[in-house]
Parts: C-alpha cells; structure tokens; sequence
C-alpha cells in the first residue's frame, strides 16, 4: 500500500482500504450538471463527491500548498480580489484583455504530471503522482483523459500552480515593455501607456501557449479579446476604472444598492430576502468604495450593515 495513502487515511481518519478506493476511483465520483452562462448557452458543473473533497482539500493542505503560483495571479489566492486585480490596472492609458477558451476543462492530468514530475520530484513518487492525479482530476463521459472540473475545490489551486510558467514569462516581457499584468483565472488583463504595445503583447501571448510544456492545450478565445482606453469606459473583473485612478462599483451597481436601500429603510418592506441581499451589496460595495457606502448612511441616516466593525 502506497505510504501516501497511509498517510492520508491516517490524518483523515478512514481506513487505508477507502482511501484507496476512493482515490482510485474519485474521476468517476462526480455529479455533473449544466448551469445558463450571462453570455448565452450553459457551463457544465462538475462537483465532486463529499468524499473525494476531503481527499481534495487534505491533498491542498498537505501537498500543493508546497507548490509557487505566480505574483500576478489574483483568483482564488489569499490576498487576491478583484479589487486587486482591477487596481494594478488604474495607471494605464490603454487596456488589453484576452481570455481562454474552456480554461479549466483544457487543463488536463498529463500536465500535472509531467509538472509534478519536473517540478516537485520530492513531493511524491511516480506510483503517488498518479495517485494524486486521481485525487485531483475528473473523468468526463465521452472524452478521452483526465482535465479539471468547474466545481472541484482544489481546480483554482491546480490552475494557479500550472500556470506559473506562463505568468512568469509574460510578466517578465511585460516588465520590459512597460505594461501591467494581472490574471484572474482565465482573464488576462495589460495596461499600457503605448498604444502599440497590444500587438506585440497578443503576439507573445500566442507564442508563449505554444511554447510552454505545460498546460498544453490552452487556447485565445479570440471573441473575446477587447481593447479599451480612458476615452471609453474601461473594465477588468467587473469594475470599472475612472480616468482619475480610481477603482469604481460603476454606476449600474450603485443604482442597484440605492434601491434595495430605499425599498428596504424608507418603503419598510422588509422581507427575509430583501435583507439577505442587502447584507450582501452592502459588504461588496464597502469592500470596493466605502466612501460610496458612508456617503449613503448620511444620505439616508442609518448604518448600514458591517458600518460599526469596519469603522
């Protein structure tokens, strides 16, 4: 029996023979469904089951927490926000986004393991490598080879780890042009004094994926791509960027958290889902603006949810 699995069994306190039928059969162990995109069509959902979650997260825990993610990665690591993300972009005059095609689903076993293999040697050995894999990667119907699922707990990790190679080379050529690089998941963003700049960054990027060893089957969703600049409006991660430097909710948003506000303080209808969702636009909104957020307690002489801890 593997001393990985022992291990495992151990700190989860299952016997050894579970965690080995569970870790050998966990890409089989998902419950799959279809959930509408804003854009049209459906993203498929593939949630492991409760016991390959908890060999996922002692997997994070104990093995991939060893592992670097790149400074420009903003999803999914501690620190990072969408704040963050959009706030590295405040400087710039012109702005690049570009996105991947099916990003999690084009992440596949091979390239974990021949990352693990290059890598990490001293994590695991090649019999646990495969093992882990198992852990780590689902099996969809119909499709040959183990990828990532959009619902696996331990997918942004994996993501974020995989793609250090990649980060580190564009950050280092953006470095040397002048231009901001975030990523947030499979979002890219650059910002840029010079105009020019985009061509050459669309060009390294597409270099870059046919270059790196790992992951392997990237691609631009060229639809996708969208360049901007302070005569227009600018967004990265859902927030808006003013042309004084600031990051902003955007005037949708705003609108939004009046409303709720009015209906819920001023027209007293108060019911369990108004608060909820008020709570919840509230915290959101004083995470990005809280200045926004105080001038509204003036405007309407309250104090709004979390006002009393955070001030």
């Amino acid at each position: 029996m593997s001393e990985l699995i022992t291990r495992i069994a151990s700190d989860l306190l299952i016997p050894v023979s579970y965690a080995s039928v569970v870790a050998r059969s966990a890409p089989h162990r998902y419950k799959v469904y279809q959930i509408p995109k804003k854009t049209g069509g459906t993203r498929t959902i593939a949630q492991p089951a409760r016991e390959v979650k908890r060999l996922q997260y002692w997997v994070l825990d104990n093995l991939l927490c060893q592992c670097a993610v790149h400074e420009t990665a903003m999803a999914y690591e501690a620190g990072s926000s969408i704040l963050r993300n959009a706030a590295a972009h405040t400087q710039g005059r012109y702005l690049l986004k570009m996105d991947f095609r099916n990003f999690f689903s084009s992440i596949r076993e091979d390239d974990f393991l021949l990352y693990m293999k290059q890598m990490a040697p001293e994590l695991v050995d090649e019999e646990e490598r495969d093992i882990v894999s198992h852990v780590l990667f689902w099996q969809p119907k119909k499709l040959k080879g183990l990828r990532l699922s959009v619902g696996a707990p331990s997918s942004p990790r994996v993501s974020n780890i995989l793609m250090f190679d990649f980060d580190s080379q564009i950050a280092a050529l953006c470095e040397d042009w002048g231009v901001s690089y975030t990523r947030y998941a499979d979002d890219l963003a650059f910002s840029m004094d010079d105009k020019d700049a985009r061509a050459e960054i669309e060009r390294a990027v597409g270099e870059t994926l046919r270059n790196i060893a790992w992951p392997g089957n990237l691609k631009v969703n060229r639809k996708k791509t969208y360049f901007g600049s302070r005569a227009s409006r600018r967004r990265v991660t859902g927030l808006i960027l003013t042309n004084d430097d600031r990051v902003s909710l955007g005037r949708q948003r705003k609108r939004l958290l009046r409303a709720q506000i009015h209906r819920f303080y001023v027209l007293e209808k108060q019911d369990r889902l108004d608060e909820q969702t008020l709570a919840g636009l509230v915290a959101f909104a004083r995470s990005i603006e809280p200045d926004f957020v105080k001038r509204l307690e003036r405007k309407f002489e309250i104090e709004l949810p979390g006002g009393s801890e955070n001030e």
